[in-house]
């Protein structure tokens, strides 16, 4: 998201990460064994805050980045996400993704679609991109669901091997499927709606 823009939907609430307040939950979430399944390992409390100066970063470079994912009744951050730059020499870029990652006990009641949803109109309405990626290791299937749920497509031609994954140490994190939208399908599937 861009510097200063919260996002509400019925149950979540989004918005920047403060590194002086949220870093012990940005640092919970990338240290759960099970949020971290489908990544190159838990990252230490330094490695999470060198991931929050990198978002920071990134606002700055691009206008907008990942944030965090409160619960609207509690306030508690229950997640990671929102949409990202895809720079030129990754691949399908340069584009922008859409990612999240949940704290377990929030699993399967919806919240990543329902983040997700905010985040495509967001994404389409606010930030006027003409399109919007989102990619997951070939067996995170409940990451596709949601990107179907959404309404993204998956591309064949877009399937590839992550660059930043260490082939001999996760042999199982490398390929990766990749789903899109355009704002033209996403405003056509809006008005169908």
């Amino acid at each position: 998201m861009r510097l200063g823009d919260c996002i509400n939907t019925e149950r979540l609430h989004m918005r920047h990460w403060d590194k002086s307040t949220d870093g012990e939950a940005f640092h919970q979430l990338n240290h759960d064994r099970e949020v971290m399944r489908y990544f190159p390992g838990q990252r230490t409390r330094a490695e999470s805050d060198a991931l929050l100066d990198r978002i920071e970063q990134q606002i700055a470079k691009n206008g907008y980045s990942w944030c965090a994912i409160l619960m609207r009744d509690t306030n508690k951050i229950v997640g990671f996400g929102g949409i990202a730059k895809v720079e030129a020499g990754f691949p399908n870029g340069p584009s922008a993704e859409i990612g999240w990652r949940f704290l377990p006990e929030t699993w399967g009641y919806g919240y990543a679609t329902e983040m997700a949803s905010a985040m495509l109109s967001y994404g389409f309405e606010t930030l006027q991109l003409p399109e919007i990626l989102s990619f997951a290791v070939v067996e995170n299937e409940k990451s596709f669901a949601v990107m179907r749920r959404i309404g993204m497509q998956r591309f064949e031609n877009g399937d590839f091997d992550h660059p930043n994954v260490d082939a001999g140490r996760f042999p199982n994190l490398v390929r990766h499927h990749s789903y899109r939208s355009d704002r033209d399908t996403w405003q056509k599937q809006k008005t169908a709606e």
